[in-house]
């Protein structure tokens, strides 16, 4: 399973203790073909499907935010202007992957009218959080990694949102993975359906 939501992980603990599960991270272009040669189960990502065979479906749309370090002048988002922007340095997702992701960080670039400068590309959150704390640059990404928090990093939140969808084999028949999917529906408040035992 990939998304390491703690009220997810806590949901399951409660209701399934026998069940391990394993979090893994995948680039974007690796996460259906993963679920296809059954590598993977369950999968979180930011794109939509587009492989037969593999079900998706919208679980929440939530805002983006800008991580800078804990000592940053940036203290609130009035403080983000073109000008200053300039002279930032970001820490961006691989651009020749072209993930959804991607094309939402060049949407927010070209409405504030700066080139970006980068010096290092992760497709990670975590590593990406981790190079923010240490003072290599800034990064956008969901304001849920601020939840979870890094020490050294802060979150200012942006105008801009970005959907996250849950996938799995559409014929599916573990019962394990189908009682997961009922946690994943319940949880983000969305009535999906997937195919019956």
């Amino acid at each position: 399973m990939m998304y390491g939501n703690p009220e997810v992980l806590s949901a399951i603990k409660n209701s399934h203790p026998e069940l391990a599960v394993e979090l893994v991270q995948l680039l974007h272009q690796n996460v259906q073909e993963s679920l296809q040669d059954y590598k993977i189960d369950i999968a979180f990502t930011r794109q939509v499907n587009v492989l037969s065979g593999i079900s998706s479906k919208k679980i929440k749309t939530e805002p983006v935010a800008l991580f800078v370090p804990a000592d940053h002048c940036y203290q609130q988002f009035s403080d983000i202007t073109k000008a200053n922007l300039a002279d930032q340095h970001f820490i961006l997702p691989v651009a020749e992957r072209k993930s959804s992701y991607h094309f939402l960080l060049q949407e927010i670039f070209t409405a504030y009218g700066f080139i970006r400068k980068s010096r290092y590309h992760s497709d990670f959150g975590s590593s990406i959080l981790g190079l923010v704390s240490a003072g290599l640059g800034l990064a956008i990404l969901p304001m849920d990694f601020a939840r979870n928090g890094v020490a050294g990093s802060r979150a200012i939140e942006l105008p801009y949102s970005t959907d996250l969808f849950v996938s799995w084999r559409a014929e599916e028949k573990s019962p394990a993975i189908h009682n997961v999917l009922q946690i994943v529906a319940a949880l983000s408040g969305t009535d999906f359906q997937f195919q019956a035992l």
